[in-house]
């Protein structure tokens, strides 16, 4: 059956969750705000967020979750222990994994499924939203470590009970999404919202 971008904002509406549409492109951004007082991750700008990206792609018979810029290793001189990281978090995940464009350094968490003939649902949905957040809430201190040390110290993760709580909102979809009209930029900037994620080289 696939997947058109207007069940996607069906999903969206019926969790009374705050998106914008790409004018052209089959793609939605999502803004989720993070907890500062108990999230160490920060979007691009600083701020404790996540923007979302939704892309249907191949006319509806492929989906991908992804967030942009998740990182940003343009200046890093140390990619090569950020890449160690990476492939030990992408092995013991069973749906995340991570794109990395060497003509900017955006390093982008993502999770794809292909939806083919099948029947896709809100839960589907849900599920790959939370796996994306939930690794890179996981992941981000140990590659803020190796960023600036240049050693890969999986001890660095994040706890998942320090995890519950933004993990659970993630799933739940139940919290008023925020961060929009920042996301803007993203729809029409650089990284244009109908890019497929694809064209990055994967890490």
């Amino acid at each position: 059956m696939s997947v058109t971008i207007d069940q996607i904002a069906e999903f969206l509406d019926e969790q009374d969750l705050s998106y914008r549409r790409h004018e052209t492109a089959a793609a939605i951004m999502l803004g989720f705000n993070l907890e500062p007082e108990t999230t160490r991750y920060r979007d691009r700008d600083g701020e404790a967020r996540f923007g979302f990206l939704i892309g249907v792609l191949e006319d509806g018979e492929f989906l991908s979750v992804s967030i942009p810029w998740t990182w940003n290793l343009a200046d890093c001189p140390h990619k090569a222990a950020v890449f160690e990281a990476l492939l030990d978090c992408q092995a013991r995940s069973k749906l995340v994994r991570f794109d990395y464009d060497p003509d900017d350094g955006e390093l982008r968490a993502n999770a794809e499924i292909a939806v083919e003939d099948s029947l896709f649902t809100s839960t589907q949905l849900q599920r790959l939203i939370h796996a994306v957040g939930s690794a890179v809430l996981e992941l981000d201190p140990v590659l803020r470590h190796a960023m600036k040390t240049g050693e890969v110290d999986m001890d660095r993760r994040g706890h998942i009970e320090n995890l519950a709580e933004e993990s659970a909102r993630l799933q739940n979809l139940a919290d008023e999404a925020g961060g929009v009209e920042a996301l803007e930029r993203l729809i029409g900037g650089d990284s244009a919202a109908g890019d497929d994620a694809n064209d990055s080289a994967a890490a």
